[in-house]
């Protein structure tokens, strides 16, 4: 028996419009996971050069 009307399923994983929506799922996943780590790497920057900054403009 042919199975090719399972690809016109709306639950198929050869589906296009599910494949599409997978790619778009991972898309948004990796920017969300690139945004967390930007955010970690400036936590963890040293906080002197603002310190400095701000110092040395009250200071005039």
């Amino acid at each position: 028996m042919a199975l090719k009307f399972l690809n016109k399923k709306g639950w198929h994983t050869g589906n296009l419009r599910n494949i599409e929506n997978v790619w778009k799922a991972e898309k948004k996943h990796d920017a969300e996971q690139k945004k967390i780590t930007r955010t970690h790497a400036l936590r963890k920057a040293p906080q002197a050069p603002q310190y400095f900054s701000r110092a040395a403009g009250e200071w005039g």
